[in-house]
């Protein structure tokens, strides 16, 4: 479907013709997500071999043979094209003035006219709140008792040279995770024009997502 500029025109420019490659590129952005779902998906893999000695020590010892560890960048394109880091601002609350400026054209005048008067563009001021994330992680003294994942079982670690592991594991797995939400409401935000934001109290509420408060980002 396109505008006719003559009578016997069969042929022009279609109304999606602008936005033709910023659609082709989403379609290739969510091929991408699909495919690293899929990847993430797999789980890493540790081989232990194990050395029957049963008969002369009585029980059977273990052998680290290898590990496997994928480590993945978070992917960020829809963020990094259309919404670029910029100056941080600590508030709960954010005052954004919005202007929408129209593609006027002016209009042609008789010469005795002295001038048409257009209307000038006006704005509006929204206060919104901040949506708020902060994700955690638990570890507890069971966990620092057992051996890590790729650690030998003769390591002899103690369990304060597990935590230190462990918590930048946690620590790097909780930004991956906010990163993965910016680029979430940023996709919501261009398909949809907001961001539907759930906020839960419990982690067992958001696994089943049930009983959460909802807000929109506009």
């Amino acid at each position: 479907m396109f505008n006719g500029e003559r009578a016997d025109q069969y042929r022009g420019v279609p109304f999606l013709a602008p936005v033709v490659s910023t659609i082709k590129q989403l379609t290739r952005y969510t091929e991408a997500e699909i495919m690293a779902a899929v990847i993430n998906s797999m789980s890493d893999a540790a081989v232990v071999m194990i050395h029957n000695t049963q008969a002369a020590w009585g029980r059977e010892t273990y052998k680290l043979v290898k590990t496997v560890q994928k480590m993945y960048p978070v992917i960020q394109f829809l963020k990094d094209r259309y919404f670029p880091d910029g100056p941080v601002y600590y508030s709960e609350k954010a005052l954004i003035e919005f202007k929408k400026k129209g593609r006027k054209i002016a209009p042609f005048v008789i010469p005795l006219i002295n001038g048409i008067v257009m209307e000038k563009d006006g704005y509006r001021t929204d206060i919104v709140d901040a949506p708020y994330i902060a994700p955690k992680c638990v570890i507890t003294a069971k966990e620092l008792e057992k051996k890590a994942f790729g650690e030998s079982p003769e390591s002899g670690r103690s369990p304060e040279q597990r935590e230190n592991e462990i918590e930048s594991e946690c620590i790097d797995d909780n930004r991956k995770a906010i990163l993965r939400r910016h680029e979430q409401m940023c996709a919501e935000l261009l398909l949809t024009g907001q961001v539907m934001m759930k906020h839960y109290a419990t982690a067992e509420d958001a696994a089943r997502g049930e009983n959460y408060d909802l807000k929109y980002l506009r």
